[in-house]
């Protein structure tokens, strides 16, 4: 989920999910006379590093209400992407009917014989049933993405006007993380992207964090 990298080599960081997911720095294991990128990273203690000063960022800096307009935005425009895709399919159905028929009428004139016709159709209607397979799961995503709550998927909830992270998911990470640096197990450096329209906060660009394991307060 996350861009990570290795703070003492700057390569970027391995993941595995062998044993308990963690991201280690694989240039060690290529290099083993540099014993200093034998670090690794627990999935839990990243997501809950990152997690914790996210909320305390939002907490802090960030209009509530921008980010959830910021999030809506980003869902609408998945969802005419979605509809898009949805219509081009179609539009490719009716190309596929047209050929067909036009096949049809040429067998009929004589242009075509049997044979050759109905090898063609039997081509057009092996794929106009994939085809419409196909159309069938776009548009019950389409309908799903329609009738999402916003705030939910982008892992947000809104508790007595405050915004709440319910847990990380690719949503959140690719609005606000850039990339993140692992210089030792307790101490990670978070490069954020927010953008300009989220105001102040678009002018934080990083954020050290310590304590614990791993750590999970910002200072």
């Amino acid at each position: 989920m996350f861009l990570v990298f290795c703070g003492n080599c700057g390569h970027r960081m391995s993941h595995t999910y062998a044993g308990r997911p963690k991201y280690y720095c694989a240039n060690h294991y290529l290099d083993k006379t540099d014993g200093k990128c034998n670090i690794s990273v627990l999935d839990a203690d990243m997501e809950s590093v990152v997690k914790n000063a996210l909320q305390t960022m939002i907490d802090v800096l960030v209009d509530s209400r921008k980010v959830v307009d910021m999030q809506r935005e980003k869902q609408a425009e998945r969802l005419k992407q979605a509809e898009k895709h949805l219509s081009d399919m179609e539009h490719s159905r009716e190309l596929i009917e047209k050929d067909l028929r036009e096949a049809y009428e040429s067998y009929k004139l004589g242009m075509t014989d049997k044979e050759t016709y109905l090898e063609q159709r039997k081509t057009y209607e092996q794929m106009l049933a994939s085809l419409q397979e196909n159309i069938e799961k776009q548009r019950t995503v389409v309908a799903k993405m329609a009738d999402v709550d916003v705030p939910e998927v982008a892992g947000l909830e809104m508790l007595e006007g405050q915004l709440k992270l319910t847990g990380l998911n690719r949503e959140m990470v690719d609005a606000f993380v850039e990339e993140i640096v692992v210089y030792a197990k307790d101490r990670v450096e978070i490069k954020w992207k927010f953008k300009d329209d989220l105001g102040e906060l678009g002018k934080v660009e990083k954020d050290r964090i310590f304590g614990g394991e791993y750590g999970n307060g910002v200072v």
